[in-house]
Protein backbone atom coordinates (compact mmCIF):
# COMPACT_ATOMS: atom_id res chain seq x y z
CA UNK A 1 0.00 0.00 0.00
CA UNK A 2 1.35 3.61 -0.62
CA UNK A 3 0.23 6.79 1.96
CA UNK A 4 0.20 10.05 -0.11
CA UNK A 5 1.00 12.29 2.76
CA UNK A 6 2.19 15.46 3.96
CA UNK A 7 4.66 15.84 6.87
CA UNK A 8 2.87 18.80 8.23
CA UNK A 9 -0.83 18.22 8.38
CA UNK A 10 -2.73 17.26 11.11
CA UNK A 11 -4.78 14.80 9.27
CA UNK A 12 -2.26 13.12 7.35
CA UNK A 13 -0.60 12.65 10.60
CA UNK A 14 -3.51 10.85 12.29
CA UNK A 15 -3.64 8.42 9.29
CA UNK A 16 0.29 7.89 10.18
CA UNK A 17 -0.12 7.65 13.65
CA UNK A 18 -3.14 4.53 13.24
CA UNK A 19 -1.06 3.02 10.72
CA UNK A 20 2.03 2.78 13.28
CA UNK A 21 -0.31 1.65 16.27
CA UNK A 22 -1.91 -1.31 14.38
CA UNK A 23 1.11 -2.84 13.30
CA UNK A 24 0.68 -2.05 9.50
CA UNK A 25 3.88 0.24 8.89
CA UNK A 26 5.87 -2.56 7.56
CA UNK A 27 3.58 -2.64 4.89
CA UNK A 28 2.76 1.02 3.74
CA UNK A 29 5.00 2.65 1.13
CA UNK A 30 5.13 6.91 2.66
CA UNK A 31 5.33 9.30 -0.10
CA UNK A 32 5.20 13.16 1.22
CA UNK A 33 3.45 15.93 -1.58
CA UNK A 34 2.47 19.17 -0.89
CA UNK A 35 -1.31 20.42 -1.77
CA UNK A 36 -2.25 23.97 -0.93
CA UNK A 37 -5.51 25.36 -2.77
CA UNK A 38 -3.13 27.89 -4.10
CA UNK A 39 -0.61 25.09 -5.41
CA UNK A 40 -2.46 22.20 -7.81
CA UNK A 41 -1.08 19.12 -7.45
CA UNK A 42 -2.56 16.64 -10.30
CA UNK A 43 -0.38 14.19 -9.11
CA UNK A 44 -3.14 14.13 -6.05
CA UNK A 45 -5.68 15.38 -8.20
CA UNK A 46 -5.43 12.59 -10.17
CA UNK A 47 -6.25 10.15 -7.18
CA UNK A 48 -8.46 13.02 -5.07
CA UNK A 49 -10.91 15.16 -7.11
CA UNK A 50 -10.57 17.25 -4.03
CA UNK A 51 -6.46 17.81 -4.13
CA UNK A 52 -5.81 17.03 -0.66
CA UNK A 53 -3.83 14.18 1.26
CA UNK A 54 -3.86 12.15 2.71
CA UNK A 55 -4.31 9.38 0.11
CA UNK A 56 -4.71 5.85 0.65
CA UNK A 57 -3.65 3.05 -2.91
CA UNK A 58 -5.11 0.47 -1.26
CA UNK A 59 -2.96 -3.11 -2.57
CA UNK A 60 -6.06 -3.84 -4.77
CA UNK A 61 -5.68 -0.37 -6.54
CA UNK A 62 -8.29 1.17 -5.13
CA UNK A 63 -8.15 4.37 -4.28
CA UNK A 64 -9.14 6.13 -0.57
CA UNK A 65 -9.55 9.59 0.65
CA UNK A 66 -10.15 11.45 3.91
CA UNK A 67 -8.28 10.39 7.00
CA UNK A 68 -11.64 9.28 8.48
CA UNK A 69 -12.16 7.06 5.98
CA UNK A 70 -8.30 5.63 5.81
CA UNK A 71 -8.03 5.22 9.20
CA UNK A 72 -11.31 3.00 9.19
CA UNK A 73 -10.34 1.03 6.32
CA UNK A 74 -6.80 0.31 8.09
CA UNK A 75 -8.43 -0.53 11.03
CA UNK A 76 -10.39 -3.54 9.47
CA UNK A 77 -7.20 -4.97 8.37
CA UNK A 78 -5.68 -6.36 11.49
CA UNK A 79 -7.38 -8.77 13.95
CA UNK A 80 -5.70 -6.41 17.01
CA UNK A 81 -6.98 -3.73 19.78
CA UNK A 82 -9.71 -2.00 17.32
CA UNK A 83 -8.86 1.10 17.09
CA UNK A 84 -12.77 2.15 16.38
CA UNK A 85 -14.11 0.29 19.27
CA UNK A 86 -17.44 -2.31 18.67
CA UNK A 87 -18.80 -1.42 21.84
CA UNK A 88 -21.62 1.51 21.24
CA UNK A 89 -20.75 3.82 24.17
CA UNK A 90 -16.97 3.64 23.33
CA UNK A 91 -17.43 3.79 19.89
CA UNK A 92 -19.23 6.65 19.91
CA UNK A 93 -17.33 8.41 22.81
CA UNK A 94 -14.23 7.71 20.23
CA UNK A 95 -16.04 9.27 16.82
CA UNK A 96 -17.22 12.21 19.17
CA UNK A 97 -13.44 12.99 19.97
CA UNK A 98 -12.62 12.50 16.72
CA UNK A 99 -15.03 15.38 15.29
CA UNK A 100 -14.00 17.51 17.90
CA UNK A 101 -10.23 17.33 16.92
CA UNK A 102 -11.47 17.81 12.62
CA UNK A 103 -13.29 21.07 13.99
CA UNK A 104 -9.96 21.96 16.08
CA UNK A 105 -7.96 21.15 13.04
CA UNK A 106 -10.40 23.17 10.53
CA UNK A 107 -10.66 26.32 12.26
CA UNK A 108 -6.66 26.18 13.05
CA UNK A 109 -6.38 26.39 9.43
CA UNK A 110 -8.93 28.95 9.37
CA UNK A 111 -6.40 31.49 11.88
CA UNK A 112 -3.58 30.81 9.79
CA UNK A 113 -4.72 31.73 6.73
CA UNK A 114 -5.83 34.50 8.20
CA UNK A 115 -3.27 35.75 10.02
CA UNK A 116 -0.15 34.79 7.48
CA UNK A 117 -1.17 33.07 4.49
CA UNK A 118 -3.59 35.33 2.76
CA UNK A 119 -2.35 38.78 1.66
CA UNK A 120 -1.85 41.22 4.92
CA UNK A 121 -4.85 43.58 3.23
CA UNK A 122 -7.82 40.97 2.69
CA UNK A 123 -7.23 39.43 6.09
CA UNK A 124 -10.23 39.91 8.10
CA UNK A 125 -9.58 39.94 12.10
CA UNK A 126 -13.07 38.99 12.97
CA UNK A 127 -12.79 35.94 10.88
CA UNK A 128 -10.18 34.99 12.90
CA UNK A 129 -11.05 35.49 16.12
CA UNK A 130 -14.05 33.79 15.29
CA UNK A 131 -12.19 30.38 14.22
CA UNK A 132 -10.14 30.93 17.46
CA UNK A 133 -12.73 31.04 19.56
CA UNK A 134 -14.05 28.00 18.26
CA UNK A 135 -10.78 26.26 19.58
CA UNK A 136 -10.82 27.82 22.78
CA UNK A 137 -14.31 26.29 23.00
CA UNK A 138 -13.31 22.72 22.13
CA UNK A 139 -10.21 23.04 24.64
CA UNK A 140 -12.20 24.11 27.63
CA UNK A 141 -14.19 20.85 26.68
CA UNK A 142 -11.66 18.73 26.52
CA UNK A 143 -10.41 19.81 29.96
CA UNK A 144 -13.36 18.94 31.50
CA UNK A 145 -14.30 15.87 29.39
CA UNK A 146 -10.82 14.06 28.86
CA UNK A 147 -9.94 10.30 30.16
CA UNK A 148 -7.51 10.70 32.20
CA UNK A 149 -5.65 8.08 31.10
CA UNK A 150 -5.10 7.50 27.54
CA UNK A 151 -7.37 5.38 25.87
CA UNK A 152 -5.97 3.98 22.40
CA UNK A 153 -8.44 4.69 19.91
CA UNK A 154 -9.31 6.86 17.12
CA UNK A 155 -10.47 10.01 18.94
CA UNK A 156 -7.74 9.84 21.19
CA UNK A 157 -5.15 9.89 17.92
CA UNK A 158 -7.14 12.21 16.37
CA UNK A 159 -7.46 14.97 19.21
CA UNK A 160 -3.38 14.20 20.22
CA UNK A 161 -1.98 14.48 16.70
CA UNK A 162 -4.53 17.55 15.80
CA UNK A 163 -3.40 19.09 19.07
CA UNK A 164 0.59 18.79 18.14
CA UNK A 165 -0.33 20.74 15.27
CA UNK A 166 -1.79 23.53 17.16
CA UNK A 167 1.47 23.14 19.07
CA UNK A 168 3.71 23.19 15.90
CA UNK A 169 2.31 25.87 14.09
CA UNK A 170 1.82 28.08 17.41
CA UNK A 171 -1.70 28.52 16.68
CA UNK A 172 -3.11 28.69 20.13
CA UNK A 173 -1.38 27.96 23.63
CA UNK A 174 -4.02 25.28 24.49
CA UNK A 175 -2.16 24.01 27.65
CA UNK A 176 -2.29 27.29 29.48
CA UNK A 177 -4.33 26.80 32.58
CA UNK A 178 -5.62 23.29 31.20
CA UNK A 179 -3.75 20.97 33.35
CA UNK A 180 -5.66 18.06 32.85
CA UNK A 181 -5.80 18.44 28.85
CA UNK A 182 -1.98 19.47 29.30
CA UNK A 183 -1.33 16.07 31.04
CA UNK A 184 -3.07 13.55 29.21
CA UNK A 185 -1.96 15.02 25.79
CA UNK A 186 1.87 15.09 27.54
CA UNK A 187 1.51 11.44 28.39
CA UNK A 188 0.19 10.03 24.45
CA UNK A 189 3.40 12.04 22.87
CA UNK A 190 5.31 9.37 24.54
CA UNK A 191 3.79 6.62 22.39
CA UNK A 192 6.01 5.42 20.04
CA UNK A 193 3.35 6.45 17.17
CA UNK A 194 4.24 10.37 18.01
CA UNK A 195 7.70 9.95 18.27
CA UNK A 196 8.39 8.08 14.92
CA UNK A 197 5.26 10.20 13.11
CA UNK A 198 7.08 14.08 13.93
CA UNK A 199 5.90 17.12 12.37
CA UNK A 200 7.90 19.21 10.12
CA UNK A 201 7.95 21.51 7.18
CA UNK A 202 6.67 24.28 6.17
CA UNK A 203 3.24 25.48 4.17
CA UNK A 204 3.98 25.68 0.32
CA UNK A 205 1.33 27.81 -1.03
CA UNK A 206 3.61 29.42 -4.34
CA UNK A 207 6.51 27.84 -6.74
CA UNK A 208 9.54 29.09 -5.84
CA UNK A 209 8.98 30.84 -9.27
CA UNK A 210 6.35 32.63 -8.38
CA UNK A 211 8.17 34.10 -5.28
CA UNK A 212 10.42 35.52 -7.53
CA UNK A 213 8.08 36.89 -9.98
CA UNK A 214 6.18 38.42 -6.78
CA UNK A 215 9.66 40.31 -5.75
CA UNK A 216 10.13 41.42 -8.96
CA UNK A 217 9.86 45.47 -9.86
CA UNK A 218 6.13 45.42 -10.20
CA UNK A 219 4.89 47.22 -13.61
CA UNK A 220 3.06 50.60 -13.04
CA UNK A 221 -0.67 50.35 -12.40
CA UNK A 222 -3.08 52.25 -14.42
CA UNK A 223 -6.27 53.68 -14.49
CA UNK A 224 -7.78 50.18 -16.18
CA UNK A 225 -6.86 48.19 -13.28
CA UNK A 226 -8.55 50.52 -10.96
CA UNK A 227 -11.21 50.29 -12.94
CA UNK A 228 -11.12 46.76 -13.43
CA UNK A 229 -11.00 46.22 -9.65
CA UNK A 230 -13.66 48.66 -9.05
CA UNK A 231 -16.33 47.44 -11.67
CA UNK A 232 -15.93 43.46 -11.57
CA UNK A 233 -13.76 41.85 -8.67
CA UNK A 234 -15.25 44.71 -5.37
CA UNK A 235 -19.20 44.66 -5.57
CA UNK A 236 -20.63 47.82 -3.76
CA UNK A 237 -24.01 48.94 -3.57
CA UNK A 238 -23.51 51.68 -7.24
CA UNK A 239 -24.66 50.58 -10.35
CA UNK A 240 -21.61 52.10 -12.50
CA UNK A 241 -19.95 50.13 -15.48
CA UNK A 242 -16.68 50.82 -16.28
CA UNK A 243 -17.23 50.10 -19.84
CA UNK A 244 -19.57 53.11 -19.94
CA UNK A 245 -18.07 55.74 -21.63
CA UNK A 246 -20.62 58.47 -20.96
CA UNK A 247 -20.80 57.97 -16.94
CA UNK A 248 -17.32 59.17 -14.84
CA UNK A 249 -16.14 56.80 -12.16
CA UNK A 250 -16.79 57.83 -8.73
CA UNK A 251 -14.25 59.22 -6.79
CA UNK A 252 -13.81 59.28 -2.92
CA UNK A 253 -15.54 62.16 -2.51
CA UNK A 254 -18.87 60.62 -3.60
CA UNK A 255 -21.06 59.93 -0.57
CA UNK A 256 -22.18 57.05 -2.21
CA UNK A 257 -18.44 55.63 -2.78
CA UNK A 258 -18.14 52.67 0.00
CA UNK A 259 -14.31 52.40 -0.64
CA UNK A 260 -11.47 55.10 -0.20
CA UNK A 261 -8.77 55.25 -2.83
CA UNK A 262 -6.36 54.17 -0.78
CA UNK A 263 -8.32 51.43 0.59
CA UNK A 264 -8.51 50.49 -3.40
CA UNK A 265 -5.25 50.69 -3.58
CA UNK A 266 -4.25 48.15 -0.48
CA UNK A 267 -7.26 45.56 -1.95
CA UNK A 268 -5.38 46.09 -5.56
CA UNK A 269 -2.19 45.22 -4.34
CA UNK A 270 -3.53 41.85 -2.71
CA UNK A 271 -5.44 41.06 -5.74
CA UNK A 272 -1.78 41.43 -7.93
CA UNK A 273 -0.51 39.08 -5.07
CA UNK A 274 -3.00 36.37 -5.28
CA UNK A 275 -2.57 36.12 -9.18
CA UNK A 276 1.42 36.04 -9.20
CA UNK A 277 1.04 39.55 -11.38
CA UNK A 278 3.42 41.75 -8.76
CA UNK A 279 2.90 44.61 -6.86
CA UNK A 280 2.16 48.30 -7.14
CA UNK A 281 0.38 51.50 -5.78
CA UNK A 282 -2.14 53.30 -8.03
CA UNK A 283 -1.27 55.83 -10.02
CA UNK A 284 -3.52 58.64 -12.31
CA UNK A 285 -2.78 58.19 -15.65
Amino acid sequence: MKLLYQTHSPYARKALVAVHEIGLAGRLEVIHHETSPLLRNDEIFALNPLGKVPVLICDDGAVLFDSNVICEYLDSMHGGHKLIPADPARRYLALRNQAIATGIADAGIAVRWESERRPEAVRWAPLREGQLQKIVAACDFLEQQIEQEPSLDIGAIALATTLSWIEFRDVYAFQQARPRLSSWYARFCERRSMQATALHGDTVDTTPSADRHLNKSPRKTTRADWLFLRGHVIPTRLAWQPDDPSRQAPTKQDARWPWSRSRMDRALVALRQCLGIGDGSMRKQ
